[in-house]
C-alpha cells in the first residue's frame, strides 16, 4: 500500500489504489472482530437476560444480585470513537457497544449481557468493542466518486461492520 501524506497529515486518497482501498476496509473489519473476539476470550461467556424469557422486574433483581463490574450491555454508543487503521486515516465509529459497569447501561428494554468475569480496567477510560459499528466512507462523498459510484462502500456514503 502506498502511504503518502498530505502537508496537513493525513493520508493522500488520490494515490491510492482500488486493492489499497480494500485492504484498508478488511483492515478495519479484521481489527474490530479481533478485538471481540479477545472480550470475549477474557470476560466472556455472557449471560443474557431476555424479557420473552422473564419479567422486567425478574430481571432487575437479577440485576441487583450482581456486582456493577459484572455488568455488561450492548448500549447504542453515538458519542463515537476514532480509530486510525492506516496512518492518516482516523475514522469516527458508531454503532452498539460492549461497555463494562453498570453506569453505561442504556435499558433498550429487550435484554441485559453479564459478563462471568470481572472488568478490571478504568471504566471512564476505555474503547468500546463493536458487535455493530458504522462510519463515513473515508473514499468518497455520499456514495460518488467523480460522479460514479464507489465501489468500496458501492454507493452508500458509509462503512457497516456486523461482527
Amino acid at each position: 500500500m502506498a502511504i503518502q501524506l498530505n502537508e496537513d497529515g493525513e493520508l493522500d486518497l488520490s494515490v491510492l489504489t482500488e486493492e489499497d482501498k480494500k485492504a484498508i476496509y478488511d483492515k478495519v473489519f479484521k481489527g474490530l472482530q479481533d478485538a471481540d473476539t479477545e472480550w470475549h476470550e477474557k470476560y466472556g461467556p455472557f449471560e443474557s437476560l431476555d424479557l420473552n424469557e422473564m419479567t422486567h422486574e425478574e430481571q432487575q433483581a437479577r440485576l441487583d444480585a450482581v456486582d456493577d463490574t459484572l455488568i455488561w450491555a450492548d448500549v447504542n454508543y453515538d458519542t463515537g470513537t476514532t480509530i486510525t487503521p492506516v496512518e492518516g486515516l482516523d475514522l469516527g465509529m458508531n454503532g452498539w457497544a460492549k461497555v463494562p459497569g453498570r453506569d453505561n447501561f442504556r435499558d433498550s428494554g429487550e435484554n441485559f449481557l453479564i459478563a462471568k468475569t470481572p472488568w478490571t480496567g478504568d471504566p471512564y477510560h476505555i474503547d468500546p468493542v463493536y458487535s455493530f459499528a458504522q462510519c463515513l466512507c473515508p473514499f468518497c462523498d455520499s456514495g460518488e466518486i467523480d460522479g460514479e459510484e464507489c465501489t468500496i462502500c458501492w454507493g452508500s456514503g458509509g462503512w457497516e461492520f456486523d461482527v
